[in-house]
């Protein structure tokens, strides 16, 4: 983060008045560091060592997000290898749930189709408009 010499010594001060936040605050910075593993076989030697020190924590709730990370683990290492996220199928999700509601139930599964289709288009520039 990006913090000037005052917001340091208040971040400084609170982690010191607060062990728990302390150790999520580096947990939170180490788990960041490893979308920047080169291999898969790296990124999985980080997250188990990750885990392991969630593990020893006495946070119940940062022990499940441990196993739940490790019951994930070759899907999230797999970013090491491709580096890709579901980010766009998430999105694309909520795009047509969102066509679906406006609509209030669309009849007409074609319709629907072609409205799902024209939604992940880019848009162009029109005589009245800049796309953004």
């Amino acid at each position: 983060d990006k913090l000037d010499e005052s917001q340091t010594q208040k971040l400084q001060r609170l982690l010191d008045e607060n062990a728990n936040l302390n150790t999520l605050y580096i947990l939170k910075e180490q788990l960041q560091a490893l979308w920047e593993s080169e291999t898969v076989e790296l990124m999985l030697e980080r997250l188990e060592a990750w885990c392991r020190i969630a593990d020893q924590s006495a946070m119940l709730y940062l022990k499940k997000f441990a196993k739940s990370l490790r019951s994930h683990c070759v899907g999230i290492c797999n970013y090491a290898k491709h580096k890709l996220t579901s980010a766009r199928i998430e999105a694309g999700n909520i795009s047509i749930g969102m066509i679906r509601k406006r609509a209030r139930g669309i009849r007409d599964t074609e319709y629907f189709k072609l409205k799902i289709r024209q939604s992940s288009l880019p848009d162009e520039d029109s005589m009245f408009y800049v796309a953004a």
